[in-house]
């Protein structure tokens, strides 16, 4: 049963655009199996689901056991090129590609992926690079032997550029400019085998962005699904119905990654005279990183995976029955249950040790041969001294005493437990002329708690594990929290007119819900009136209108702080502004933000990399509350067309408004919001995050990034439905054709007053999406041929907005143009079904011409528009699975 309006005031605070209820079976008898496969003709992706369902009836009651186990294998970046690869995707102003071309062609080159058409993998993970940062500009009396790099400023050099090793041999095969030999003692120097990149457009293409190992990443999670539920019900006596059920479902989900992880170092003989006193020589280090710097190297690693079980168990019991008093009551029904809903859930999270790779790695200055650490399992082990710099560490290759001292699992584990007490009355009031006025109240008691315990590694309350920090995964608390919840509803259905003029029928009916959540301020009452109006047998009018009340959620409320790094480059668009300005990688209003908020246009962004801390926000988030109206009409013409034949039409307008949505916002949002912002320094976005406070002037230090309030968010749009029937249509076929189209005009999120944002129309969000679905049947035949649509999508307006122009330039491709358009995605399915005595057989296929997602400019250049996986828009509404046959089979006995 599917109602498309708001009915909060009836179900609760989830049906804010409407409400989707189960019902499930409770008279069958005897044995029925079923199994379903469905199986991508490129591979991989594969779903299984076999079930059994068992019922017997008898003459006071049923009971019934339904056992039901899916599987879905996994999708690798490697299984679909569209995953795999992330190019620019970028071109001309005649429209042709101007992505840069890896000059040693496609394919493998050390561990390094560049696309089957020889376009380069722009957009992953970068890897096994060395950054150089610089200080020979101090003290070095014959200045810098940087290699194409242009000095910004007298006294801040920092990043000059960054040194990848030649894995193959082919960077030297290719003639690259070999880093100029040190003229004296302070300037740089670099073991064999290293080549300075990122110097210019040529040498961007060679780039390391896209380990071999990435291809194994996880897109589609691996999962299986095992459940078991029963249901029983026995009449204690005429009136009175005892019942209950229980659900078992036990879940795991496996995805496996990739990321990198960094430290900062200093070179062989960092010791030479310094401003800066800290620095000193690395004794690890090979000693052919010579002179005066600092360099980060960036290790590619495959331990990136997850692992997630939960175990959950629901049970209900109740009474109900009708009342018999002979009087006002007579007739009226009663159910009254209770709830009990228990999840125990572990997530397994491979981790790397920043206490290792950071504690033991960053600025080191002796060795740690002949002492020993605590690794990830509280145990003391010998301590491994590692130069990170290694090209085999650097690509991800170590050994096993490596691995056991860098990588480790986590373990943390969420319980979630509801009780919940209802009851609910039914009945007719009286009756009027139209009708009987009919009545349901009810009233309910819920109490819900959480308690997230992170593994030990993160944990940052354990005495264990003080100080220690989880690479990239940062420190976290026990969360813990409950909420206690009342609320008394009500609703009534009044039948006005039947059967006089222009009233076929009028039904008015209303709800109201009053809530009290012990986690917010104050109570809330919520309500929905509604009107059926039936003109005659041709038209009807229909339309809602309501509100709805959400209590912030146990995890929303409580979560402990978490805090975790994030580098410098990915939040900060005031890094190199000048020359961003000047190539179009920014606006001009990020600009004049930056300089107006006193930071140079040549800031770097070098040094120490920002905190990121998100948590609950307990005694400061507000309800979310939202206001829904629909207005339809219905068209059901009759007479103009022959008797087999019948045509329905229903058009909805809808508009839902929610005022402070509880969100939480990434760095990223936080920061360029801020400097995006006409209202910039007074948006509350800027509040969020400090800078210059650890000792690099300009630097980021600190993003607060808990749950907050978003001011509001709105969206409207029509609704379209229609159906369609031709009884023998043609050689003895019934024709069954429906269609469903959703329009939206408006969907506008405002983050805090005046700040307004529409994203109708762009990724994610279609103005136009559908289906048509065409059903012929004959005898114990069916076929099905349907069509799913994806409306088309554009970015450019914020992009423009943003950058002035679709087309820009970039040292590192020089002139080109974005394609932000998606177009529109048509997906066809088709099956053919047979019933034979007690068997059912369905053979089909899904996605029949193997349509791909829509492609358009990544990542790297789109100014992040649109978030994208490899070369597609990282949004839920395209198919990754592609061309798929399917087949199912009922038994009946």
């Amino acid at each position: 049963e599917i109602l498309k309006d708001g009915a909060s005031s009836i179900y609760g605070s989830d049906a804010v655009a409407g409400v989707v209820n189960l019902i499930t079976k409770k008279d069958f008898d005897g044995l029925e199996l079923d199994a379903f496969y469905s199986q991508p003709l490129e591979g991989a992706g594969e779903y299984l689901r076999a079930n059994a369902l068992w019922g017997v009836n008898f003459d006071r009651g049923h009971f019934q056991v339904a056992i039901d186990y899916q599987k879905q294998w996994k999708i690798t970046k490697r299984d679909r090129e569209f995953l795999d690869c992330p190019e620019d995707y970028i071109f001309d102003m005649a429209g042709n590609r101007v992505d840069v071309v890896d000059p040693r062609g496609p394919g493998v080159h050390g561990f390094n992926y560049t696309g089957e058409d020889g376009y380069a993998c722009a957009n992953g993970i970068p890897w096994g690079h060395v950054w150089l940062y610089d200080y020979s500009y101090y003290y070095s009396p014959n200045g810098t032997n940087g290699i194409n790099f242009t000095e910004q400023g007298d006294i801040d050099p920092d990043i000059v550029t960054l040194l990848q090793y030649d894995y193959d041999g082919s960077l030297a095969a290719l003639g690259l400019p070999q880093w100029a030999a040190p003229i004296d003692a302070f300037q740089i120097g670099l073991p064999a085998g290293f080549f300075p990149t990122g110097t210019n457009r040529a040498n961007y293409a060679i780039q390391q962005n896209y380990h071999i190992g990435e291809r194994n990443d996880t897109f589609t999670p691996e999962s299986t699904n095992l459940t078991v539920y029963a249901d029983a019900a026995f009449e204690l006596t005429d009136g009175i119905e005892i019942y209950g059920d229980f659900l078992m479902s036990r879940r795991k989900t496996t995805q496996t990654g990739s990321s990198q992880f960094f430290n900062f170092g200093g070179t062989s003989d960092l010791g030479q005279p310094s401003i800066f006193g800290f620095l000193e020589p690395d004794p690890v280090v090979d000693p052919g990183f010579t002179g005066a710097a600092l360099i980060s190297p960036t290790t590619y690693y495959d331990h990136d995976g997850q692992r997630t079980l939960v175990n959950y168990y629901r049970g209900v019991g109740g009474l109900r029955g009708e009342l018999q008093t002979g009087g006002f009551l007579d007739g009226w029904r009663w159910d009254v249950y209770a709830q009990l809903s228990r999840s125990r859930g572990e997530y397994r999270r491979d981790i790397v040790s920043e206490e290792v790779t950071s504690g033991i790695g960053d600025l080191r200055t002796t060795t740690c041969a002949g002492t020993t650490v605590e690794n990830f399992f509280g145990v003391m082990t010998p301590c491994i001294d590692i130069d990170y710099n290694d090209p085999n560490i650097l690509a991800g290759v170590l050994t096993a005493e490596q691995e056991a001292l860098l990588y480790g699992l986590d373990v943390g584990h969420t319980n979630y437990d509801q009780t919940y007490v209802e009851a609910i009355f039914d009945g007719n009031l009286f009756s009027l002329p139209a009708g009987d006025i009919g009545v349901a109240i009810g009233a309910t008691w819920r109490k819900d708690s959480i308690t997230d315990t992170p593994g030990p590694n993160r944990l940052n309350s354990s005495p264990s594990t003080s100080g220690s920090f989880v690479f990239l995964e940062g420190l976290a608390g026990i969360t813990t929290g409950s909420s206690r919840t009342i609320e008394a509803f009500g609703e009534i259905n009044i039948p006005i007119f039947r059967d006089v003029p222009l009233f076929q029928s009028l039904d008015v009916n209303g709800s109201l819900r009053w809530t009290d959540v012990n986690t917010v301020s104050q109570p809330d009452l919520t309500w929905k009136a509604g009107l059926d109006w039936r003109v005659n047998d041709w038209i009807g009018f229909r339309g809602t209108w309501g509100t709805s009340f959400r209590a912030p959620a146990l995890f929303e409320l409580f979560l402990s702080n978490e805090s975790f790094i994030v580098r410098q480059s990915g939040v900060d668009p005031c890094i190199n502004w000048g020359v961003a300005l000047a190539e179009g990688g920014i606006s001009q209003r990020i600009a004049d933000n930056c300089a107006a908020d006193g930071i140079p246009n040549n800031f770097t962004g070098g040094g120490v990399e920002p905190t990121v801390t998100i948590g609950g926000g307990l005694g400061q988030l507000e309800p979310e509350t939202s206001t829904s109206k629909v207005a339809g009409v219905i068209l059901t013409p009759q007479g103009i067309f022959p008797e087999d034949v019948s045509l329905s039409l229903a058009v909805d307008f809808f508009n839902i408004e929610v005022r402070g949505t509880v969100d939480t916002l990434t760095a990223n949002q936080i920061v360029f919001g801020c400097y995006r912002s006409e209202a910039f320094p007074t948006d509350p976005l800027c509040d969020l995050f400090v800078r210059g406070q650890l000792g690099a002037p300009f630097n980021i230090d600190q993003i607060t990034a808990t749950f907050i309030n978003i001011n509001r968010l709105e969206n409207s749009g029509l609704d379209i439905t229609m159906q369609y029937t031709h009884d023998r249509f043609l050689a003895g076929w019934d024709l069954d054709v429906r269609t469903n189209w959703v329009h939206q005009i408006k969907d506008d999120e405002e983050l805090f007053d005046g700040i307004v944002e529409t994203v109708n129309g762009e990724a994610g969000d279609p103005k136009w999406v559908g289906e048509v679905n065409f059903i012929a049947s004959k005898n114990d035949w069916t076929a099905f041929w349907g069509m799913n649509v994806v409306g088309p999508t554009s970015d450019e307006r914020d992009f423009l907005d943003d950058n002035g122009s679709l087309c820009l330039t970039s040292t590192r491709v020089g002139p080109y143009c974005v394609d932000l358009t998606a177009e529109a995605i048509v997906y066809h399915n088709i099956s053919l079904s047979k019933s034979h005595n007690s068997w059912d057989f369905t053979l089909g296929v899904s996605n029949l011409f193997n349509t791909n997602p829509p492609r358009v400019t990544t990542d790297g250049f789109n100014s992040a528009e649109i978030s994208t996986f490899g070369q597609m828009p990282f949004v839920s509404q395209y198919d990754v699975f592609g061309r798929r046959v399917f087949g199912n089979i009922t038994k009946r006995f």
